[in-house]
């Protein structure tokens, strides 16, 4: 969201550009928030519960940015968008220290070079889709993502 949510709110929803960087904070204040509740959450659910619902709503979170006319409505999408990716990492490195056959030595090193990788990749990869197709057709793979990722935790064993 850092390099893309303001270019998406100036070109794709057309606001000015003072208010751009809206999406970005709300996107960010939602994603502190939970991060500061998310051990109590997973104590209150479980991690498979946290991950599946928080990948759903920042999908659907997404769907909402794209496909609202109504600032209000986009923001909100950030919101959700920030809600529920905010503990998915932070449950990554606790499953990956926890998986048995693997030592967390080379377990939370592989996950955290995954996390790098993505950083490094991930908005130019966007940029590519937004380039071939628009930045709304980038954003909906985000989306996909995100539910691929729930669809796969819910059959992990």
């Amino acid at each position: 969201m850092l390099d893309w949510s303001a270019v998406f709110l100036k070109d794709i929803k057309d606001i000015d550009v003072e208010f751009t960087g809206a999406g970005y904070a709300t996107f960010s204040i939602a994603m502190a928030s939970m991060r500061l509740m998310g051990d109590r959450l997973v104590e209150k659910l479980n991690a498979k519960t946290m991950v599946i619902g928080g990948s759903l709503l920042a999908a659907l979170g997404l769907i909402i940015a794209i496909y609202s006319i109504w600032m209000p409505f986009v923001l909100f999408g950030f919101l959700l968008l920030g809600i529920g990716s905010a503990n998915l990492v932070p449950l990554f490195f606790s499953e990956a220290g926890r998986i048995p056959t693997v030592p967390t030595s080379l377990s939370i090193p592989a996950i955290t070079t995954m996390g790098y990788a993505g950083q490094l990749m991930g908005p130019a990869i966007l940029g590519l889709i937004a380039h071939q197709f628009n930045l709304e057709v980038a954003f909906l793979f985000s989306a996909t993502l995100m539910v691929l990722i729930a669809v796969l935790y819910f059959f992990r064993k």
